[in-house]
């Protein structure tokens, strides 16, 4: 005898229902067996061979039937033949074939309209047969959702409107099965799914959101939870085109209510990562309240949790416990990122002195713990692939940016580690995007393999401990200039690609200061190090190709001081000091430098293109001027550029029109004063020219005593 067979005979009344199925002559018969089906199928002494025995006896024809008559017995619920269909249907959706059969997923309209109509009238129990039907049309629901293609059948055939609906009119399981079921589905089809149904989802997070603040039990703390599932799936880009004011309020008095209450980890960890991804949305000011509100209590209170939460895990959880803290540790990181970039670079915040004293002392001791914790995984290559040791090193190069001076000595003991991991991360994501690639970067969006660029991340703090000679000189040891020199050259393949994916203008700007504070600093050692020339004939080729293209200017600036600080580095190189591309860079030079200022009103101003950014860009303007003015006495050629440039001529003119200086206009009138000396002094056809143009008479107007001596030694 079979196994089939044997099993079929165990379990008492299969054969009975499977023959009162197969000699049934009418409807009135079939039914009749199908009220001992309902029955039989949901015990649990059946399994699923016997199971799909019954459903092949019962067959698809029937059960169409059963959820589409509208006629039934007088007397009788309506939908009595739905009811028992769906409880059929239910129960053969645990056979995963049948589940993903086309005539299942047919279904799923049906079941879209039980779960998201069925719902007890106000101040009514509920309907426990009702209730039953929205359970079997969940379990089919949930059947269909176990494969990848089933969760497409359902997005396209409009479940997640059926259990957002759920969800916002309160119906039967809606936060019991809805909620998860939909949460699931966001899950794996995150990007699709806000795509298509964002304000559908918008409205959602609003009903939620609400319950979270109104809320008074547990059901806050489940509603946080949800919200942090469901906005994880989003991306910010997402987010920021919602209608997301009423909802964000809502989260905000939530978030504040539940973390200044006395809770235990379960509550706090959930509520501290909803805080982070908030702050990640919508940055720190949303962190101030709802529009208009400046009140700093919630952020204090955050940055206060955030710090003893990361020195409560650092300094106190066993190893083995580590990698269970690690989501909520990388949000107390992003929340103490983001409040350090607002209080280096935004606006004042009204704190007092005692506040801004505990604030330092509460951030200088959790970044204590995180130099702590690094200490400990510094030399243990293996502890380099850990999310938290990534997320740690992320954070401290934040911190260390603004702050070099706090545990100096633990920072230079740390910089060999930064700089190894730095690399090790650097070359799997080159490893990944390929030179031969480069063109096609901009195509690629493969976010979840895609390694970290720490690198990235260190860059600011490197470029403040370049300006010192001790970490400089541990740089040097290690060869760091090699490995941004490399660094270098990939991101600006990646700029030139036109990939906006990296962020490689950024990148490249703090690399240029960290190389400026190399040239500057450590002139023999900028001269012996090829990477030094390698990087300034790189320079020297790209600055003409960004000049005249406005919409990289702190860029094009800082190619053009670091380009020429380093070739006047390289003037005895005749190589190149003495070649078209030097001479082409200074063109290009001259050309950025000339189109910066006019004269306006009998003032100098700057122009129209740089005003927003001058504060960045002056800085790099008085450098780029100093140097060039002393470079006119090292490259014989220079003025004779600076004749055809036809500069000389307009720098006279604007001197001409200044009346009456400001303090802006004496600094422009002295750098280029220096200019119109330097190759006076240095040139003859210049000097000549010079005189011709009619600064002999500025000069004695504006104080120019060194141009005016050199101007009449002309014969």
């Amino acid at each position: 005898m079979s196994d089939s067979a044997d099993l079929t005979t165990d379990v008492p009344g299969v054969e009975f229902c499977l023959a009162a199925l197969r000699t049934a002559k009418s409807d009135t018969e079939v039914f009749a067996a199908l009220l001992l089906v309902t029955k039989l199928v949901k015990a649990d002494s059946t399994d699923a061979d016997i199971r799909r025995k019954i459903f092949d006896a019962v067959g698809f024809t029937f059960l169409n039937r059963l959820l589409n008559t509208t006629e039934v017995p007088e007397g009788c619920d309506l939908n009595m033949f739905r009811s028992i269909g769906l409880t059929l249907l239910a129960c053969f959706c645990t056979d995963p074939e049948l589940a993903k059969h086309p005539q299942t997923l047919t279904k799923i309209p049906i079941f879209n309209e039980v779960i998201s109509t069925c719902r007890p009238l106000r101040g009514e129990d509920f309907d426990s047969n009702l209730c039953g039907t929205v359970d079997d049309c969940y379990q089919c629901v949930l059947a269909i959702a176990a494969t990848a293609d089933g969760q497409q059948q359902l997005i396209r055939h409009g479940t997640v409107q059926a259990l957002c609906k759920a969800c916002t009119d309160h119906c039967y399981h809606s936060h019991e099965k809805a909620l998860p079921l939909l949460i699931k589905l966001l899950q794996t089809n995150g990007h699709t799914m806000w795509t298509y149904y964002d304000k559908i989802l918008d409205h959602l997070v609003e009903e939620i959101a609400r319950l979270m603040k109104e809320s008074n039990d547990e059901t806050k703390f489940s509603m946080c939870d949800s919200i942090l599932a469901i906005l994880s799936t989003a991306t910010k880009q997402v987010v920021e085109t919602l209608p997301f004011s009423t909802w964000s309020a809502n989260i905000h008095k939530g978030l504040f209510d539940i973390l200044r209450s006395k809770i235990g980890v379960k509550q706090r960890d959930p509520a501290l990562k909803l805080s982070s991804l908030m702050i990640e949305f919508f940055g720190i000011a949303w962190a101030f309240g709802p529009a208009g509100d400046t009140n700093t209590k919630f952020l204090l209170l955050l940055v206060h949790l955030s710090c003893v939460e990361v020195r409560m895990t650092l300094e106190n959880t066993r190893e083995e416990e580590m990698d269970s803290k690690a989501s909520v540790i990388s949000s107390c990181y992003t929340m103490l990122e983001a409040i350090i970039t607002f209080m280096t670079s935004g606006p004042s915040l009204e704190l007092t002195a005692k506040q801004i004293s505990q604030l330092h002392s509460a951030l200088v001791g959790a970044f204590s713990a995180v130099i702590h914790y690094l200490k400990g995984r510094a030399h243990d290559k293996s502890q380099y692939c850990k999310l938290l040791v990534q997320a740690s090193v992320r954070v401290l190069g934040a911190w260390l940016a603004e702050e070099t001076s706090a545990q100096r000595d633990d920072i230079y003991h740390l910089l060999p580690f930064f700089i190894d991991i730095g690399k090790e991360y650097f070359h799997k994501l080159k490893d990944r995007l390929s030179k031969q690639k480069a063109e096609e970067l901009g195509l690629t969006s493969d976010q979840q393999s895609k390694p970290v660029d720490l690198l990235r991340f260190l860059l600011p703090a490197l470029c403040h401990l370049t300006a010192e000679d001790k970490p400089r000189q541990i740089m040097i040891d290690h060869k760091t200039p090699i490995l941004l020199g490399e660094y270098f050259n990939y991101h600006w393949l990646l700029f030139t690609a036109h990939n906006m994916e990296y962020n490689s203008e950024i990148a490249l700007q703090t690399l240029c200061g960290i190389f400026m504070n190399f040239t500057v600093q450590d002139s023999d050692f900028v001269k012996s190090e090829p990477v030094f020339k390698e990087l300034l004939q790189l320079i020297l080729t790209s600055l003409p190709t960004l000049v005249g293209k406005p919409e990289h200017p702190l860029l094009t600036f800082n190619f053009a001081v670091l380009g020429l600080m380093m070739l006047r580095q390289f003037v005895d190189d005749e190589e190149i000091s003495g070649s078209s591309t030097a001479q082409n860079f200074m063109k290009a030079f001259i050309q950025l430098y000339k189109g910066c200022h006019l004269v306006s009103n009998k003032h100098c101003q700057v122009l129209d293109t740089y005003q927003s950014i001058w504060t960045h860009l002056s800085e790099l303007w008085y450098l780029g001027m100093q140097d060039v003015t002393w470079s006119i006495a090292q490259f014989a050629w220079l003025p004779k550029v600076f004749l055809e440039s036809n500069w000389l001529r307009s720098i006279s003119q604007m001197i001409n029109e200044i009346k009456e200086p400001t303090d802006e206009d004496s600094l422009y009138l002295q750098m280029t004063s220096g200019i119109l000396t330097e190759c006076a002094k240095h040139d003859q056809t210049c000097r000549q020219y010079i005189k011709e143009i009619g600064c002999g008479s500025v000069e004695r107007t504006m104080n120019m005593e060194e141009l005016g001596k050199v101007l009449e030694d002309i014969k």
